[in-house]
């Protein structure tokens, strides 16, 4: 017997993968059917990845850019599964005992602002400011108003260490942990942690898309990636990124008052960052063995019982100074 829940929630598929009854019942839940290939002005555009494909050939008869999520053929029909999803009311959503700092409070109240505003939002912190803890309030408020919530980042080992957080915090709400090495089939749960690249396969699914790392490989300048995240947001849905080194584009937004912000320029501990200092050698590091000038930094360091780390240019350099 086929399971609705792994087709289910603003998922994009082609028509082809579908036997008929499946999509008799999927047709009957609210989907839509649409052409796989369509054009504006002249232009061909993949309906998946929202792409622009190379001039009508028959070489190129098929969208190149979403390829590894299976190909699509300009006479192939796609599926779009309904969205509106009703989930179950909780007596309580967040169970966490931490305590935010003031400078946490402050981000979450320009957080939960935007949220009610329905508006995208900046989170421009260090690393190490709390970010995480900072979006919980946040998922609370969306899952009170049985909202639906993806978090996404380019990076597969980050989407695996936030799932377990979220289950511990969340127990009670469904938590599905999808990306391209994952064993676990898709499945409808309420928060989705998933890589950027899945989100090429929903369409207007989540209120609430939190985004980690947007300055990070390959998101960044990814035309493709930043098009499946406006596409699988709903019309009235909020986008909230999170980074240390927020990219030019980014903050052009925030300039032009199209996204909201949060600054946050401390760690957790509220410790000031260390700054590095710069002192100039004016001869090489091997120069009379080990620059004297250096020796007597290293030996102030070392009496004063400090911990200190020392990079080389090239690793001959690195072991003849561990000689001297």
């Amino acid at each position: 017997m086929t399971n609705l829940n792994e087709y289910l929630g603003g998922r994009i598929f082609n028509a082809k993968e579908l036997t008929p009854d499946l999509k008799k019942t999927l047709l009957d839940q609210g989907a839509t059917q649409t052409t796989a290939i369509y054009q504006i002005k002249g232009e061909r555009y993949c309906r998946r990845c929202l792409m622009k494909l190379p001039q009508n050939s028959g070489k190129y008869n098929y969208c190149r850019h979403c390829i590894n999520l299976g190909k699509i053929n300009s006479s192939d029909t796609l599926f779009i599964t309904g969205s509106d999803i009703v989930f179950p009311i909780q007596e309580k959503y967040l169970d966490w005992d931490g305590e935010l700092t003031d400078n946490q409070q402050r981000g979450v109240h320009e957080l939960l602002n935007a949220f009610n505003r329905h508006c995208d939002h900046l989170v421009w912190a260090v690393t190490g400011a709390g970010k995480t803890e900072m979006i919980f309030p946040l998922i609370e408020q969306a899952l009170i108003k049985q909202q639906r919530i993806a978090i996404c980042s380019p990076r597969v080992d980050v989407c695996i260490e936030l799932f377990p957080r979220l289950q511990k915090v969340f127990p009670k709400t469904t938590i599905g942990l999808f990306h391209g090495k994952s064993l676990e089939r898709y499945h409808l749960t309420q928060i989705a942690i998933m890589t950027v690249h899945q989100l090429i396969r929903f369409e207007k699914s989540f209120d609430v898309l939190i985004i980690d790392e947007v300055d990070s490989y390959p998101l960044a300048g990814n035309q493709m990636l930043h098009q499946a995240i406006k596409k699988s947001k709903k019309s009235i849905g909020m986008t909230v990124y999170l980074s240390a080194t927020p990219p030019r584009e980014l903050l052009q937004k925030v300039q032009k008052g199209q996204v909201t912000l949060s600054k946050l320029y401390q760690r957790f501990h509220g410790h000031p960052l260390p700054e590095p200092r710069c002192h100039l050698l004016f001869k090489e590091i091997n120069f009379l063995g080990i620059n004297p000038r250096l020796r007597l930094k290293l030996n102030r360091i070392v009496s004063s019982h400090q911990r200190l780390m020392i990079f080389f240019p090239s690793i001959p350099v690195m072991e003849k100074f561990a000689q001297s």
